[in-house]
């Protein structure tokens, strides 16, 4: 499995608000802020007791969720409108992504 550091989906943050067009170089107060708004949703997730990695090695199939809802909170702070609907998006594919790895682990069983 494909892990990456938080920090580095900070670009992909600032596409997903459209403050920056692929192939652009972010300011160091945009990305400053992109990383602010990732390491919210990571304290966020691990309120709702959702966290199964550290900072370090987020999951392939987190790293979506983390971006689109890092630029739910971004979005307003550039002018632009904010949809919660990305919230629950985000937050249901990572309650989702954990219940697959949940349901892939061993099953063992005890004779009597």
């Amino acid at each position: 499995m494909t892990t990456t550091n938080l920090p580095d989906l900070a670009n992909q943050v600032l596409i997903k608000t459209t403050v920056l067009a692929p192939g652009e170089t972010a300011t160091a107060e945009d990305l400053k802020l992109a990383k602010q708004k990732l390491a919210a949703v990571h304290e966020s997730l691990r309120a709702h007791e959702l966290l199964r990695w550290t900072e370090k090695d987020v999951p392939a199939f987190a790293q979506e969720p983390y971006v689109i809802m890092a630029a739910f909170l971004a979005a307003p702070e550039f002018g632009k409108p904010a949809d919660g609907a990305a919230w629950l998006f985000g937050l249901a594919q990572i309650e989702g992504g954990i219940q697959v790895r949940k349901s892939q682990d061993p099953v063992y069983s005890e004779s009597f």
